[in-house]
């Protein structure tokens, strides 16, 4: 028996479930601290203004933080977290 979550179209993305909904922890910080570390995060130059380390300044920003990505995957993380209820873990 063929388990339906796998089967996904050749070239698309699969669509996320509610049991695999994206995390602040897993999937939005590694995100952040990929692009945003030298200034949103301890030490850098807006990190008492702007802390990306703290889910509520995530929260608050929302789907502007997709202005700092430029591939869509990323920014359909953001997107998809948002979507599906900011969940911290």
């Amino acid at each position: 028996m063929q388990d339906s979550a796998l089967c996904v179209p050749q070239g698309r993305e699969p669509v996320q479930s509610k049991e695999s909904v994206y995390t602040f922890q897993n999937d939005v910080l590694p995100l952040l601290q990929s692009r945003c570390k030298p200034c949103h995060f301890p030490d850098g130059k807006v990190y008492a203004k702007l802390p990306f380390d703290d889910y509520r300044t995530v929260v608050s920003l929302g789907k502007k933080l997709n202005t700092r990505f430029e591939q869509k995957k990323q920014q359909d993380i953001i997107t998809r977290w948002i979507e599906f209820g900011a969940k911290a873990h």
